[in-house]
């Protein structure tokens, strides 16, 4: 839950990178797929979950994403 800092290869911070861009990335993905699926009255749809841990955190700092 609390791993130490490190980078990906991609340059990003890791727990970052893994808990929100790939969620991210994954969803854009899918939407293709998702837009052939569906129908008129009936649309595809993503739905994301998250747990209650977010209580614990402190505020984003949209300035400093990557945590240095």
């Amino acid at each position: 839950m609390f791993p130490p800092y490190k980078l990906s290869v991609d340059g990003l911070e890791s727990q970052f990178q893994v808990n929100y861009l790939g969620h991210f990335l994954l969803s854009n993905l899918l939407l293709p797929t998702l837009n052939e699926s569906g129908s008129p009255t009936k649309h595809a749809r993503i739905v994301n979950v998250s747990s209650c841990a977010h209580y614990g955190g402190e505020n984003i700092d949209f300035d400093d994403l990557q945590m240095k």
